[in-house]
């Protein structure tokens, strides 16, 4: 009697770790720029496309939500729905901008539009494992207090 070969079904877990795996090798790359701290980062619209295909493929949704005090992502096995993995993170909901003149550059709905952006791409960073080097212990990495003030273009009342 033939034993027929059919394909294991993964389960949420294994099918996160494909889709890290697979994000990891798309070569995403940063198109985000801080001008002021000359770095790059990944913008929601690097990761969201990318994320998006590599979930369809290995049978992956994520769902985010909000209320308060918490943001989470919810990362669903589409073939099992009942199989979910939950990455939660405190939300804080920014203040508007103002400007040096002391007017609001914006207003609390785009401070809230804010806020929901940077956590769905931080939710983001965090299931897909995302590393990025750490520019604040980057700093500290520098060889003298003079190296920071260059490179950062500190002015400082100390006189460094």
């Amino acid at each position: 009697m033939a034993t027929t070969n059919t394909p294991k079904t993964l389960n949420v877990y294994q099918k996160l770790l494909k889709a890290r795996t697979m994000f990891l090798a798309s070569n995403t790359q940063k198109s985000g720029k801080n001008m002021q701290l000359a770095f790059k980062y990944f913008e929601l619209d690097d990761i969201v496309p990318v994320a998006t295909k590599i979930f369809e493929e290995v049978g992956l949704i994520s769902l985010v939500s909000f209320d308060r005090e918490k943001a989470v992502m919810s990362i669903l096995n589409t073939d099992a729905p009942e199989e979910t993995v939950a990455f939660t993170a405190p939300f804080i909901t920014l203040e508007p901008i103002v400007s040096n003149t002391g007017k609001k550059a914006t207003n609390e709905i785009q401070a809230l539009g804010s806020s929901i952006t940077y956590m769905r791409r931080y939710l983001y960073m965090i299931a897909l494992d995302i590393c990025e080097p750490d520019e604040i212990d980057n700093v500290f990495r520098c060889k003298s207090i003079n190296d920071i003030v260059d490179k950062y273009g500190i002015s400082t009342p100390l006189g460094y």
